[in-house]
């Protein structure tokens, strides 16, 4: 039988002009058998690259088997598996195994090869793994195809893949996922061996997975079906992925090309939100193209004697700013006072409806609606109007923007305006700023009727004290006038000689002393006896140029807070403690004259005692008595 012959390289002739003694030739022995192993190697190894022109194998030997090639070495031909060899240069040291990529050229036309890695600046793709140790500036060859041996392989498992990893001439068994990395997968293991591993060289030259940035431009995971809900118009040339995406999501939702309506200003109608001057929590916007809603719940918790109030509003613009007033109109009907927040909100909503009565918006294009927070005390004369004079630590009155007390510190005398937080209460943080390590006092309390009524004191030894050089003078947890002696102030302009009916609300405690004390001689003259050796307490109601009309034994404790209320018209006159009658009686029908803070029958007759509020009304207030101690008792919780 005429034996078979194999080509080298694939070409009979092609040996004949491979003058290079590093180049690399094959003679495939595909299917063929030779007679003897030793033999075929010792001739071949002895034959001159430019003789060896053809092999003649027997295949009645089973020496060889399929699939083996002959490798050209330099110096001899050897024995070796059939890999896709590639001619490299190293540009720096690296061992077998690692995984190149080409980083030069040289003359001689070999790439010149660098350790490649997945986020490095051209370091990718790899073209395959060294097929030995190289030092720098040495020539050998890379495995672009094929199986490559004796590599340690302990740390994968058979069939693992392997990727370029971003640290250089590193592989990993982990796809990489961060957004600068390009996947590359250079090869699979054949074998886990710490020694004699062995993996298949496959993928060299170019990146192939999906690349990590369309993952992140997309926003959402591989695989994922749902590509969410977006905004977009029709794809513009160079859009971005995410945007085409986003944009083909719309038109499906759509029904076919469409545009998005719903949302596609949510982020024009959160920056109107949130950039209000009032606390907004909810705000719509709309015109033909488009809507958008921002809402944000407001969580804190309610101040004390405070209510929620939310104020729903609608607007003939688009994208309305929420602190031009002049552009919103209020809904017809407002929620109720601490009105839940869903609640309120689909009454806003509710504006949007053709048959909605309580807004007044049908019809209204393009619109806006939003909803207004506020934490509001129920403040007691916008309930109650009308007093004469009114003094207090928290604010009594919506319409009154001036300050509460003008206090000075005494260390220097200098004196400053004291007003209300957010809340509406005495700002005390502002007290303590301006007195320091001094004590402060208070030169004149404001009278927040708007009659102008301010209760005043030029004296600085009579002035009531507020700070005492370290934190403010406070009675049941509110802050508070302290009258030690002789301290009182006046108000002369509120009291009207001749008219007779008086209301007047206190709140105050008696501190020490046997003296007759008064809270408040403002009209209805009125003295409070603390308890000594010798008496009960009592307390007295009169008026100026008579005796007192009425008498009577009542409990009042030193230091302890009391509200007080004396009601009299030109008949009859009533004192009540803490919401209950302490005693009553007639009128004697005199003038009403006095008008100071702190003085009693006689000037002897003062403090000490603190004082955190007094009304007074020049009317009989019978029948808003309860109402107007309900409201002082809910603030300062007496009792």
């Amino acid at each position: 039988m005429a034996p078979d012959r194999s080509k080298a390289g694939g070409n009979r002739n092609r040996p004949d002009v491979l003058t290079d003694p590093r180049a690399i030739q094959r003679v495939h022995l595909d299917h063929h058998q030779i007679s003897s192993h030793q033999n075929v190697v010792k001739t071949i190894q002895d034959t001159p690259i430019t003789d060896l022109k053809d092999v003649e194998v027997d295949k009645t030997s089973d020496d060889f088997a399929a699939g083996q090639s002959l490798v050209w070495g330099g110096d001899s031909w050897i024995a070796g598996d059939p890999e896709i060899l590639i001619p490299v240069k190293a540009a720096e040291e690296m061992t077998k195994g690692t995984p190149v990529y080409v980083s030069d050229e040289q003359a001689s036309g070999k790439p010149i090869v660098s350790k490649a890695d997945s986020d490095g600046t051209d370091t990718y793709p790899a073209i395959g793994l060294l097929f030995t140790d190289l030092a720098s500036g040495e020539e050998g060859h890379a495995v672009g195809g094929g199986i490559i041996s004796g590599l340690d392989t302990s740390g994968y498992a058979v069939g693992d893949a392997l990727y370029l990893s971003s640290t250089p001439g590193v592989l990993t068994n982990t796809r990489p996922t961060a957004t600068a990395e390009k996947v590359q997968k250079v090869a699979l293991v054949a074998r886990s061996h710490p020694e004699a591993g062995s993996v298949i060289v496959m993928g060299a030259g170019r990146t192939n997975d999906i690349p990590n940035d369309l993952v992140t431009l997309t926003g959402v995971p591989l695989g994922d079906s749902d590509l969410g809900t977006f905004t977009g118009t029709t794809i513009a040339d160079n859009e971005t992925i995410k945007g085409a995406l986003q944009d083909l999501e719309t038109a499906v939702e759509a029904g076919g090309g469409g545009v998005k309506y719903h949302g596609r200003y949510d982020t024009e109608a959160e920056t109107a939100r949130s950039g209000a001057t009032t606390t907004t929590e909810i705000y719509y916007t709309a015109r033909p193209d488009g809507d958008g809603y921002a809402e944000s719940e407001v969580t804190t918790s309610t101040p004390a004697g405070a209510v929620i109030e939310r104020k729903l509003y609608y607007s003939d613009k688009f994208d309305a700013d929420p602190d031009t007033s002049g552009d919103w109109t209020a809904y017809t009907t407002q929620p109720a006072d601490d009105t839940a927040f869903a609640t309120a909100k689909a009454s806003l909503l509710a504006g949007l409806s053709d048959t909605d009565g309580t807004a007044n918006t049908r019809g209204t294009l393009p619109v806006s609606l939003k909803m207004e927070h506020r934490f509001a005390i129920d403040l007691l004369l916008d309930d109650y109007p009308n007093a004469s004079a009114a003094y207090s630590v928290r604010k009594l009155r919506t319409a009154y923007t001036g300050s509460a007390l003008r206090v000075r510190e005494a260390s220097g005398n200098t004196e400053t305006d004291i007003g209300f937080d957010s809340n509406g209460d005495l700002d005390t943080a502002a007290i303590a700023s301006h007195c320091g390590s001094a004590n402060g006092y208070v030169a004149t309390w404001y009278d927040q009727s708007g009659n102008g009524n301010n209760a005043t004191q030029a004296t600085t030894t009579n002035q009531p004290q507020i700070y005492n050089g370290s934190a403010v003078i406070t009675q049941n947890g509110k802050p508070c006038l302290y009258f030690p002696t002789t301290q009182h102030m006046t108000a002369s302009g509120a009291a009207t000689v001749g008219s007779r009916s008086r209301s007047q609300w206190s709140v105050f405690s008696l501190e020490a002393g046997t003296d007759y004390a008064m809270p408040w001689a403002y009209g209805l003259r009125s003295q409070i006896q603390p308890p000594d050796t010798n008496l009960k307490p009592n307390l007295f109601v009169q008026r100026t140029g008579g005796q007192p009309s009425i008498t009577a034994a009542s409990g009042i404790n030193l230091n302890q807070q009391y509200l007080r209320c004396d009601i009299a018209d030109t008949v009859t006159a009533e004192s009540f403690i803490d919401g209950s009658s302490v005693l009553s009686g007639s009128d004697n029908n005199s003038d009403w004259s006095t008008s100071d803070l702190g003085i009693g029958f006689s000037s002897g007759d003062r403090g000490p005692f603190k004082v955190t509020e007094s009304i007074l009304y020049e009317s009989d207030q019978s029948s808003n008595r309860t109402g107007i101690t309900s409201n002082i008792n809910t603030y300062y919780s007496i009792y």
